[in-house]
């Protein structure tokens, strides 16, 4: 492939430039998988200004009660599916396409969302949002790993800061559109905003799945420029030995053992000070 020089695009401008080389096929790549970071997180945060709505229409009035069960329960489950995928996903990336597994877990994800809008039940609600456990959890590792060979060293961080980013307008302006339409329609605006929030990413999936190559597994690291396709996949597996590697860091381990805790502030933000925020000013 003839690479384009790196100075004549216009992704210079924007920390992008060495998806140049790869054409335009890896172009569309990038943007689709933008476009799927942003609908899969915009729909995680729309129970939290919906939660008396979505409790009224489950028979839960109790301010306690619409708490647990709502905003309690439902995230609690969400996390630890998401979760386990997660891990999972790590393992099922060195066996699997990881653009097949991308697409399966968009559909995964995005499916039972879409179906939210629909339920008639508290169980079925809590069904249908546990599952959505499927998207996030599959997706978020997926990403990071086709952006690091897509990108050198010197741009992957770039890189990945635009799709964090993405993923972080993307929960902002989700609670915004669930809060603008449950309060325009108490009774179905919190149906609606899940079901119009899962329908893009079905979109930005096919032409992710149609359109787009999966990159070359270490074709992002210099070491491996030019030379990567003509080894094994097997090459870039991740081994037990390299687990055991990464617990010896005691660096590595101080991050593990922050994560769980340092989730928790964001958890409080989303689904209980935008409550009493919307509480305070209702009763203005």
């Amino acid at each position: 492939m003839k690479e384009r020089p790196l100075e004549k695009s216009p992704l210079r401008f924007f920390g992008l430039e060495e998806l140049a080389n790869h054409g335009w096929n890896s172009i569309l790549a990038f943007w689709m998988i933008m476009g799927m970071a942003f609908f899969l997180f915009a729909d995680q945060n729309l129970i939290a200004p919906n939660l008396k709505n979505i409790g009224a229409s489950f028979g839960l009035n109790n301010q306690k009660d619409v708490d647990w069960y709502i905003g309690g329960v439902i995230p609690i489950l969400f996390f630890i599916l998401g979760g386990a995928v997660s891990v999972s996903m790590g393992y099922l990336s060195q066996k699997y396409s990881r653009k097949t597994l991308i697409i399966f877990s968009v559909f995964l994800g995005e499916i039972p969302c879409f179906l939210s809008g629909f339920a008639t039940s508290y169980s079925e609600f809590v069904i249908y949002r546990t599952l959505t456990g499927f998207g996030l959890g599959g997706i978020f590792p997926l990403l990071f790993t086709v952006l690091g060979d897509y990108f050198s060293d010197k741009s992957r961080s770039t890189a990945a800061a635009y799709v964090s980013l993405s993923m972080g307008i993307g929960l902002g302006v989700g609670q915004l559109f669930g809060g603008v339409l449950g309060n325009a329609d108490p009774i179905n605006g919190w149906r609606m905003s899940f079901i119009y929030l899962s329908i893009p990413s079905f979109f930005f999936a096919v032409i992710y799945w149609i359109f787009c190559k999966e990159p070359i597994r270490g074709g992002g690291e210099s070491e491996w420029q030019g030379i990567a396709e003509k080894f094994p996949e097997e090459s870039f597996h991740l081994l037990w030995s390299d687990v055991r590697l990464l617990f010896r860091n005691k660096t590595n381990i101080g991050i593990f053992l922050q994560g769980i805790p340092g989730c928790v502030p964001w958890g409080v933000f989303f689904r209980i000070l935008s409550g009493l925020l919307r509480d305070f000013l209702s009763s203005r």
